[in-house]
Formats: structure tokens, sequence, C-alpha cells
């Protein structure tokens, strides 16, 4: 993602081109390189402390509790978070009094906010509010989907359904130990 948007900036790299519109397919044309790339060295430190949490097998977006969450999902959640955490990024966005441009505002979720997630109203924040795509933490796992794999994910990529029932060789559910990445615990599973 680093040397995507380096390669953006510098007018005089030989795959500039490439790189400026892979950058601008998900932060739009209307995009301020400078603070894309202030973000993106937020999250890309050295030097960047993220808190350490315990992997789990059902890491993924909204901590669900699937067992079928492919590994994308399990990348893309963590770089949501590491975009909340190191650079501040925000998840639900409001309408200025006139309906056209979104804003950002913190949680909790006030009536009448939407979400900036991907598989919600992203391509509203994309319409509405072009320029502080970067300002909204799903932007950054769209944008590492994309760059890695060429093309935007299917929207019902990011929101795995939970199984109906336990594969047979799962026995029980434990929640013994829980940790908190979003809004709600996930459980950690006990295969016996």
């Amino acid at each position: 993602m680093k040397s995507t948007v380096e390669c953006a900036i510098d007018t005089k790299h030989r795959d500039h081109a490439s790189c400026l519109k892979t950058v601008q397919a998900v932060f739009t044309d209307k995009c301020k390189l400078d603070n894309i790339k202030r973000v993106l060295d937020l999250i890309a430190a050295p030097s960047a402390k993220f808190p350490v949490i315990e992997m789990k097998e059902d890491l993924g977006p909204h901590d669900t509790d699937t067992l079928a969450c492919p590994l994308w999902d399990k990348v893309g959640t963590l770089i949501h978070e590491a975009s909340h955490w190191l650079a501040s990024t925000f998840d639900y966005w409001e309408y200025n009094v006139e309906k056209t441009k979104l804003f950002p505002v913190p949680p909790p979720r006030r009536p009448g906010a939407i979400n900036g997630g991907w598989e919600h109203q992203f391509d509203e924040l994309k319409e509405k509010s072009p320029k502080l795509l970067h300002k909204n933490a799903d932007t950054w796992a769209i944008f590492a989907f994309y760059v890695f794999y060429r093309k935007f994910p299917d929207k019902l990529a990011f929101v795995p359904q939970p199984p109906t029932a336990l594969p047979p060789a799962i026995k029980k559910i434990s929640q013994e130990r829980t940790i908190h990445v979003g809004r709600k615990p996930s459980r950690r599973i006990s295969i016996s």
C-alpha cells in the first residue's frame, strides 16, 4: 500500500500513472495524495504500536462468530482496526444541514448517521465526501484489497454469515476467554 501511494505521488516514477489509477480507484480523483500518505505513514510506521490481541479462528468483520471467515476478512479487519488505533479514522458519518456532504462522527452512532463500511454505505460516502475517504476506517481495508487483487471485494466478502450449525468436529463453544476488537467479545472455540 505504501509503495503504491509513494509511486502515485512521484510523478517521475515509471509506474506513476498505474499507481495513481490504483489510488484513485478507491479514494477517487478528488483525493489529496498528501492526506492519504499521512494516514498511511501512521498506520505503517515502524514505531507504530498496535495493542497485542490474541488471534482467534473467528476474528473477522464485526467480530463474527463464523468458522469460515476467509483469511482476507481477518487481514481487512486488522487493517481497519489499526487505522482506528493509529490514525483516528471513523466508521460513522453524518450529513451537513443541506444533505450535500458527509462528515465523520465519533462513536456512539447517532440516529441518522451512516456507516462508511464497504458492505454498508461506502458508495454513498464516496459520492458525497470523496475528499474525506482517508478518514474512513474501511477505506483502508478496501484499499489493501484493491492493491493486492486489483479489484474491489465482493460486497458480501466482508459480511460472512455465521454457520447454522457447528461442524461435527466441534462439540462446544466456550466463552472462558474473550477479547474485544470491536463492539462485542469474540468467542473461543473448543474442539473436543
